[in-house]
């Protein structure tokens, strides 16, 4: 049987898409980044713009490049300009890291200029050392109230709640959720007698989305997380792996997600990002055949790997890859847009 492998493109002068299907084009380079393991996801949303006279642009959401996330799904996206040293620096770190083990030579250059001061937004991203998404959302926040919202839920999502409250030194955190729902009706989890007793303490909300939602959307996929006077816009879904939560207190978690996204200074208060609150029973949470069928089937990696580039200026692809594993299986074709079918690898 023939296997197709399809790309697409965008018309944008630098343009990277970094997602959990291109990750495993690349055989999973993830694998070859320390402090992650083969458990992990790539799974940040990150745009990068630049002009010729280099206005610098940024995007991260959680929109993936495909066409549920940009048409069907409802999702969460914005770009902001790259004005100070600090963020530049970070955009210049995450790129390189990846560009570097991957084999890819481009590098973003070093920029002079930039003014180091106050910045009403940060990039936060999994290659930092000296910080996680949890450290910089929570620092010098004085809310006790957090709010979600997110696609995706932990199996035991009590277990979830209680160990961030213990990262975040926070025990009267106040978490309220608003979970896409399978179905349209069942909140993504199990239920279960610690989960039944953080909603009687009034430590966990679930709520509707107040958007209304148009009737092809087949997915709320957005990840939004709002503290206090900061508002968090990226890939980070309310889970261990998601949200880069440490597996015990001050140690990595090698099986976290590489993710990104902003973190923005935004004054307005949660209540206006969530609808009417959900009757917490029983009979509002998936089954575990239900979580089951729903649950990431992930397929199986590739035996090479492959970059595929477009020269905006030239109107050229250009492609390049190995084989990982196994002899060369001639039994792939691509397919790339306005470009009838090429044979893999002999093109």
């Amino acid at each position: 049987m023939t296997k197709k492998l399809t790309f697409g493109y965008s018309a944008t002068y630098v343009l990277w898409k970094l997602t959990r299907i291109s990750a495993r084009l690349y055989q999973c380079m993830e694998f070859l980044l320390h402090d992650f393991s083969k458990e992990s996801k790539f799974h940040p949303k990150v745009i990068y713009l630049e002009d010729i006279h280099g206005k610098r642009i940024l995007g991260c959401g959680s929109a993936n490049l495909t066409l549920s996330g940009w048409g069907r799904n409802q999702e969460v996206f914005t770009f902001r300009e790259i004005e100070t040293k600090e963020q530049y620096n970070s955009v210049n770190h995450f790129f390189n890291i990846i560009t570097e083990n991957i084999g890819i030579d481009e590098r973003l250059p070093q920029r002079r200029g930039l003014p180091t001061s106050d910045q009403t937004w940060s990039f936060v991203h999994s290659f930092d050392d000296d910080s996680t998404f949890l450290d910089k959302l929570f620092a010098d926040s004085r809310s006790h109230d957090l709010m979600v919202w997110t696609p995706y839920l932990p199996t035991d999502l009590a277990k979830f709640v209680i160990k961030l409250k213990k990262e975040v030194e926070l025990d009267d955190l106040h978490v309220h959720l608003v979970p896409d729902r399978v179905q349209g009706q069942y909140i993504s989890t199990s239920w279960n007698d610690e989960l039944s007793s953080l909603v009687d303490k009034k430590a966990l909300h679930f709520y509707d989305n107040p958007t209304t939602r148009h009737e092809n959307v087949e997915l709320c996929h957005a990840k939004v997380w709002k503290l206090g006077s900061k508002l968090a816009i990226g890939s980070w879904n309310f889970t261990t792996p998601g949200s880069n939560l440490y597996s015990n207190l001050d140690e990595w978690d090698v099986n976290s997600n590489i993710e990104a996204g902003f973190i923005l200074q935004e004054p307005g208060s949660w209540q206006q990002a969530v609808g009417k609150p959900i009757s917490m029973t029983a009979d509002n949470f998936a089954s575990p055949e239900l979580l089951e069928e729903e649950s990431l089937q992930v397929p199986e990696l590739l035996s090479f790997d492959i970059q595929v580039l477009f020269d905006w200026q030239k109107q050229q692809y250009t492609f390049a890859g190995n084989w990982n594993e196994g002899s060369v299986d001639d039994g792939y074709t691509i397919k790339i847009p306005d470009i009838s079918k090429l044979k893999f690898p002999n093109y």
